[in-house]
């Protein structure tokens, strides 16, 4: 049985006459009266008997039209919550980036992503870019954010920002007010030399900023002084704006700096300093999913807002 039959029988259950339910059905009378003897067949009960009053169901015929009209209900909920779905009211988004993104730019993006779709459920989930093409082609996350090429064809992919690292001192570290303005550039530079001597607060060793920080060490051949390891890049700036030693800040992470808790910002003069170009990433299948292409777009026109947006690109 297929649920025209179903209906076929509700409307003549209630109209009680076949001309009756025909016309409410927009079918001929034979072609209803075969459906009925259908499903009777089908079911091996008569569903209805004449009387003077027209047709009344039978015993089985109550429970059958009690069961179909159940399951009418149940479609119309099914094609409701489907349609929900398919407009991207209701539903899951997982997201998935290095940790320091999810304390920097993720957030301001999300309140606009949640006014627009408030029936979805987010996750995020927190991984080195190195990890998070396989995630995605596991079907672990819907959308990353990372720093590193992608190499799979199943996976698209769009440029948010090319940009570069920052080193970042208190207002109160003697070389704050050292640096030299460069037309074109957002901050003023300083030499790496003057760096020397200064205690860097780092973060580990598995984490990418910490890796560029070695790669520049390595290319200004000295060895920092006064080593501070620690997880957080938010403690990371707190301990800088405290005077306790110097960093290594993305350039877009500036933005979200407190008026009140600025710190100073350098660019390197040698261009030493590496830089990177971050991505937005999913499955190519997954190309026609709204949701993905909305945070995405939200993503980029926060980006292309930033008060430094236009040195990083």
């Amino acid at each position: 049985m297929n649920f025209q039959e179903l209906e076929q029988i509700i409307c003549v259950a209630e109209e009680r006459r076949i001309s009756y339910a025909a016309e409410k059905l927009f079918v001929s009378q034979p072609a209803l009266s075969q459906a009925i003897k259908r499903v009777e067949k089908k079911t091996g009960y008569a569903l209805f008997v004449r009387t003077p009053e027209g047709l009344v169901l039978t015993p089985e015929g109550e429970g059958f039209v009690k069961i179909a009209r159940q399951i009418m209900t149940l479609k119309s909920e099914l094609s409701a919550n489907l349609k929900e779905v398919a407009n991207y009211h209701i539903g899951r988004l997982t997201i998935g980036l290095p940790a320091f993104w999810s304390s920097g730019i993720l957030p301001a993006i999300l309140g606009k992503f949640c006014g627009l779709y408030p029936g979805v459920e987010i996750t995020i989930k927190e991984a080195v870019s190195s990890q998070l093409e396989n995630m995605l082609l596991k079907r672990e996350i819907d959308v990353a954010i990372t720093m590193l090429d992608i190499n799979s064809n199943k996976v698209s992919h769009s440029v948010l920002l090319c940009e570069e690292m920052l080193i970042a001192v208190s207002p109160k570290n003697k070389i704050a007010g050292r640096g030299i303005f460069v037309e074109g550039l957002a901050y003023p530079t300083v030499s790496p030399e003057l760096l020397k001597g200064q205690t860097f607060i780092l973060s580990y060793t598995n984490q990418w900023i910490r890796q560029f920080a070695d790669d520049f060490f390595a290319v200004n051949n000295f060895e920092p002084k006064g080593l501070m390891f620690v997880n957080s890049i938010e403690t990371i700036k707190q301990l800088t704006l405290r005077n306790l030693g110097i960093s290594f800040v993305p350039m877009s992470y500036v933005w979200y700096d407190p008026p009140n808790e600025r710190l100073v910002y350098f660019c390197i003069k040698d261009n030493s300093l590496p830089k990177w170009t971050l991505r937005t990433a999913s499955l190519k299948a997954n190309m026609d999913n709204k949701m993905i292409s909305t945070f995405v777009r939200l993503l980029s026109d926060h980006i292309k807002c930033a008060p430094d947006a236009e040195q990083a690109f």
